[in-house]
């Protein structure tokens, strides 16, 4: 499964897509209250349930502080996901943003973060 945050996750959508051409596309809309300063969730089209096994990659191209990371990875864990069953993909995360998932989401529910720097 492909779950790339909109707008800026489609970028990464597209290549996986070339990679994985029958795997399947779920979009969450997410954006960053600018007086509160929190994640809100403008669309979710997710599935009901995610299925047992299946693998998800959850793609941000940046993560500054983590926070819409997290609150897509707690999005999709709302919807049957569990952690083991994610692999957030990002080019650029600064250290604030892998220190804050590290402590949201500590071991044994170690989240997976692949960087390309």
């Amino acid at each position: 499964m492909i779950v790339p945050i909109l707008r800026a996750g489609l970028a990464f959508a597209e290549q996986v897509t070339s990679i994985l051409p029958s795997a399947r596309i779920f979009h969450p809309g997410m954006s960053r209250n600018e007086e509160t300063l929190l994640p809100s969730i403008y669309l979710n089209k997710l599935p009901a349930k995610f299925p047992d096994g299946c693998h998800i990659f959850l793609m941000d191209p940046m993560l500054a502080t983590g926070g819409t990371m997290a609150a897509a990875v707690n999005l999709i864990e709302d919807h049957g996901a569990n952690i083991e069953q994610i692999t957030v993909i990002s080019a650029i995360t600064c250290p604030p943003a892998i220190e804050n998932l590290r402590q949201l989401f500590p071991v044994p529910r170690d989240l997976r973060v692949c960087r390309c720097g």
